[in-house]
């Protein structure tokens, strides 16, 4: 898979500028966080502003960063698609966990050579679904945990069902 066609589920699943202040993640434009976005221009020595001012080039610099931090030239299309989104989603560490998780490697979000054995030694239909259940579980979790989230839940586990349609269409 491309980074190119990742990245377009992405952005149509991200939208355009949020600031919620129920949302953990605050203000948000195309799903990058200002967080995410303050730590982007500091390491390249550029003033920090409000992520409303990202240009569209630095989103996809952002995502591209995402990409290879969480090794997706690596996987399999439909397993590079559903990894990438959730490093947006949780970070580059966490979805490289959860794909370890559900691989049986030691989960310590760091790709070496047994993760990538176990990885490609696993059906990517397989593996794909049980990542997406790994992500169903924790929308889940997070909501038991903070009940104030629910009003996200609804759309997170829409998410989940158009990621699952898109990996489908990679296989």
């Amino acid at each position: 898979m491309s980074f190119e066609h990742a990245l377009g589920f992405v952005l149509s699943e991200e939208g355009g500028w949020s600031d919620d202040p129920v949302d953990a993640g605050g203000a948000t434009l195309m799903g990058v966080t200002q967080g995410r976005y303050d730590a982007y221009r500091t390491a390249r020595n550029l003033k920090r502003r409000s992520v409303s001012q990202a240009t569209e080039n630095e989103i996809r610099s952002i995502y591209g960063e995402e990409w290879e931090s969480a090794k997706c030239s690596e996987w399999p299309s439909p397993v590079a698609l559903v990894v990438l989104d959730t490093a947006v989603q949780r970070g580059p560490s966490r979805a490289i966990r959860d794909l370890q998780e559900a691989v049986g490697a030691t989960a310590d979000g760091l790709v070496g050579p047994k993760t990538r054995a176990a990885v490609n030694a696993a059906a990517p239909e397989s593996l794909v679904h049980r990542l997406l259940i790994a992500r169903s579980d924790h929308y889940v979790a997070r909501v038991k945990a903070e009940p104030e989230q629910i009003r996200f839940l609804k759309g997170w586990m829409r998410r989940v069902v158009r990621l699952s349609v898109e990996a489908g269409r990679t296989l």
